[in-house]
């Protein structure tokens, strides 16, 4: 799992090809200490500084899921020599239970313009139920089940879809396995790119 305790931000400038003076800034993270997070920023901020004042395109700091989130961690339990589970505190301030091992799949579902539970349940009558977004979704998941005997899942409804948590058994939340998993049950992509990411599930 890829969470850091400290975190620190630096900057550099430089002259781009243009003339144009150009300011980048960089947070890096540590498990070691903020003096060490502070040296990796600093280092980072002047890399970028450097290849800007080579580029007539100035380069990102960082790519989506090239690096650790930095986020707060509020408790972390270890197992097996390292850690199994951490709650981490997100920008939003919301709590957010990232695991090692216990699958969840995050799946975003389209809102109606017309909005409110209508949106979500149709207009009337069964036909107009099978037809919502989370009637397809959670017919998707039933499909795969009869397909895959052997596995479980408990749902959960979140304010942007649903959530499932499967309690069959434990997985490698970077492994080819799940990829196909999530991809075949309809899980955000971004999802899944981030849970590559931090070697981790996540569930807010």
């Amino acid at each position: 799992m890829r969470f850091l305790r400290y975190w620190a931000k630096a900057s550099a400038s430089t002259t781009g090809r243009d003339g144009r003076r150009l300011q980048f800034a960089c947070w890096r993270g540590s498990d070691r200490s903020v003096e060490d997070a502070r040296a990796a920023a600093q280092r980072a901020a002047e890399d970028v500084a450097a290849r800007a004042a080579l580029s007539a395109v100035p380069p990102s700091a960082y790519a989506y899921g090239d690096r650790p989130l930095r986020e707060e961690i509020v408790r972390s339990v270890a197992g097996d020599g390292a850690r199994a589970t951490v709650v981490t505190r997100n920008s939003f301030g919301c709590l957010v239970l990232n695991t090692a091992g216990a699958l969840f799949v995050d799946v975003d579902l389209p809102r109606s313009s017309s909005g409110g539970v209508g949106g979500w349940l149709g207009r009337t009558g069964s036909a107009a139920v099978s037809e919502s977004p989370q009637a397809s979704a959670l017919a998707r998941l039933e499909d795969w089940l009869r397909r895959n005997p052997g596995h479980g899942f408990r749902v959960y409804r979140t304010h942007g879809g649903l959530r499932y948590l499967e309690t069959s058994r434990l997985f490698d939340p970077v492994s080819d396995e799940v990829a196909t998993l999530l991809g075949e049950l309809g899980c955000d992509p971004l999802y899944l790119r981030l849970c590559r990411s931090q070697q981790s599930f996540r569930a807010r």
